[in-house]
């Protein structure tokens, strides 16, 4: 089923970046790994893993030198804790979501990049051993990240990003925040 939505939203991406590209729009497709740090509220970290390995897929545009907007999609692999033979938690996490990216260029091949947006993030927990049950938690956040763009050609560029996500609200959550780190290589048409 993962794999479903993975391609949709690829196949997706791709549509629209081709169906932009006669414009001056500047689209671009990417892709990349994540390693996320979740940060836990109501003492879950004792019981539950906090990294998380992820793949992300993202399409943008670039209509101005200095501004961007860029649409992601991130889905994490499952994660376990176990404690002897007596509890076994997996974890893992989807996400999606819209930035708002400001570029500074550094140099023809260099861009400073700052990031603010929002994301909705799908969250789940399942236990096995003495506690037998899965636990789901959906949670929208604003994110916001800085990091860095190397131009390899005109149509191919590395990317890397640090990022720091809000999850926490007025309810009793389990995932307060979120911290990751990525990298990436984006093709502008």
């Amino acid at each position: 089923m993962t794999k479903k939505y993975l391609l949709s939203a690829f196949m997706l991406t791709t549509t629209l970046a081709t169906a932009v590209q006669a414009t001056e729009l500047n689209p671009y497709v990417g892709a990349g790994y994540t390693f996320a740090d979740a940060g836990y509220g109501s003492g879950f970290d004792a019981l539950a893993e906090s990294k998380h390995h992820a793949g992300f897929i993202s399409a943008g545009v670039r209509p101005h030198q200095n501004w961007g907007v860029e649409a992601f999609y991130q889905l994490s692999k499952d994660e376990d804790k176990t404690f002897g033979n007596m509890l076994n938690t997996e974890t893992g996490f989807q996400a999606a979501g819209v930035d708002v990216l400001g570029y500074v260029p550094v140099h023809d091949k260099v861009d400073l990049i700052g990031t603010v947006g929002l994301g909705y993030y799908w969250f789940k927990a399942d236990y096995s051993g003495v506690l037998a049950g899965s636990e789901k938690e959906n949670n929208l956040g604003w994110r916001i990240g800085a990091g860095a763009q190397y131009h390899m050609t005109d149509n191919v560029s590395v990317r890397g990003m640090v990022r720091y996500v809000n999850l926490h609200d007025s309810r009793a959550d389990v995932v307060d925040d979120l911290t990751d780190v990525s990298v990436g290589v984006y093709w502008h048409f």
